[in-house]
């Protein structure tokens, strides 16, 4: 890829540009893109941890299911459920100093 910057695929129909506006504090509705949400694949689950090196949700049973980054510190992953179960945020520690 040449001239460019390389970035991370859109998740779930959620835009880089909408990520920029939780981010930078101007979306209208933060909380339509954030928390859990139901979809024909499952339960989306998104969180905002801009310093975490990974994130995982964790599920009253104790299962884990990691998540991936998508942009500017926005976590992402689809449990496969059909109802929003009670969950836990796990992880969300900093990258260590120098892996930033």
């Amino acid at each position: 890829m040449s001239g460019g910057t390389s970035r991370a695929p859109e998740l779930s129909g959620v835009s880089h540009d909408e990520i920029d506006r939780i981010v930078a504090g101007s979306h209208h509705d933060p909380h339509s893109v954030l928390g859990a949400h139901q979809s024909p694949a499952g339960t989306v689950v998104r969180a905002l941890r801009p310093l975490a090196a990974s994130v995982a949700v964790v599920l009253p049973d104790g299962r884990r299911f990691p998540m991936t980054h998508v942009h500017q510190g926005v976590f992402e992953v689809t449990l496969p459920v059909s109802e929003i179960p009670d969950y836990r945020m796990g992880g969300g520690l900093p990258a260590p100093a120098g892996d930033q």
